[in-house]
């Protein structure tokens, strides 16, 4: 019976600890959380709104529980999201700032043309699954 992330069509899977390998029948790949792979496989092709649903709502749910566990006050709950927010916008400047090497008021127009041109030699002759 054919298996599907999305609209992809799964070829073979194989595990690898707590990851999944997936070999699209297009030929490309991906891993996965093995949480995650039985949550959003399914065995028919589904929208990209469905897979999101699929991988958003157990989140959601967590994080409902977590909410009821700590007897948090409704009246945090948009707090807890705004600084839930800041922290994940934080992290992604870090992040950025790393692997460009620079501030993105120091960044400059070679500096994109040198990253657009490593990761183009980097993808050749390799399939992705997006």
């Amino acid at each position: 019976m054919a298996s599907y992330i999305g609209q992809k069509r799964i070829e073979s899977y194989s595990d690898r600890g707590d990851r999944i390998a997936v070999v699209y029948k297009n030929g490309s790949t991906e891993t996965f959380k093995k949480e995650l792979f039985e949550e959003i496989k399914t065995s028919s092709p589904i929208d990209a709104n469905s897979l999101q649903d699929k991988r958003v709502f157990p989140i959601v749910k967590m994080i409902l529980e977590l909410m009821l566990d700590w007897d948090i006050k409704i009246e945090d709950f948009e707090y807890i999201l705004s600084k839930t927010r800041q922290s994940v916008e934080e992290g992604l400047v870090k992040a950025n700032e790393k692997l460009w090497g620079n501030k993105i008021h120091d960044r400059k127009f070679s500096d994109v043309d040198k990253v657009l041109k490593l990761n183009q030699n980097d993808n050749q002759g390799t399939k992705t699954g997006n």
